[in-house]
């Protein structure tokens, strides 16, 4: 099968992210270019994503978040300040987790395993299972590339309380106890 239309850095990105044990999807704009439930549980295999990224007008990558991706989680910092604050209080993490420059702030990575849902914060998120983030080299819909600040290390990334790193000040319900069943109100992020 070849990649005519154009996506030949994304697939051999796509490729490398897979083999370091990530399940990855092809992205068009911030959108899932695919069915992607599955890749929650299972990554998908390097034929897959060569089938996968053979699609027209693939713009870029994203990380499924969860179990499939060895408990990935990531914190979206969408305003820089809030990152800048957040890397002068905790040093050691901000030069030690993979980071990703994107078009308005950072995406932070570490593993929380078991932790799910989204958890919307005034600077941005902090997502766990059940949530995809873009990766480099994809392509901003406003324009710019998403690069590796801090790159994947060639280990495994901590295990980390997301309240003890930073990442948020109060104790998410998301954190711990996976929470499959349980239905958030939308506008609290409190359990229903």
């Amino acid at each position: 099968m070849s990649t005519d239309n154009g996506n030949h850095a994304l697939l051999d990105n796509a490729l490398e992210y897979v083999a370091v044990g990530l399940s990855i999807i092809p992205t068009r704009g911030k959108k899932a270019a695919c069915l992607w439930k599955k890749y929650q549980r299972e990554r998908p295999s390097p034929e897959t994503v060569l089938k996968l990224f053979n699609r027209p007008n693939i713009t870029g990558l994203a990380v499924v978040l969860g179990p499939a991706s060895g408990g990935l989680a990531c914190r979206d910092f969408d305003v820089q300040a809030a990152y800048d604050q957040w890397a002068t209080a905790h040093p050691d993490l901000a030069q030690s987790l993979p980071t990703v420059q994107t078009a308005r702030g950072q995406h932070v990575y570490f593993r929380a395993p078991g932790a799910s849902g989204i958890q919307k914060l005034p600077d941005g998120e902090l997502r766990c299972s059940g949530g995809i983030c873009l990766l480099p080299p994809s392509l901003h819909p406003e324009g710019p590339t998403y690069r590796w600040q801090n790159p994947l290390p060639d280990g495994s990334l901590p295990i980390l309380d997301p309240v003890q790193a930073g990442f948020t000040s109060s104790p998410p319900y998301l954190v711990g106890k996976c929470h499959t069943d349980t239905q958030i109100h939308r506008h609290t992020g409190a359990p229903v």
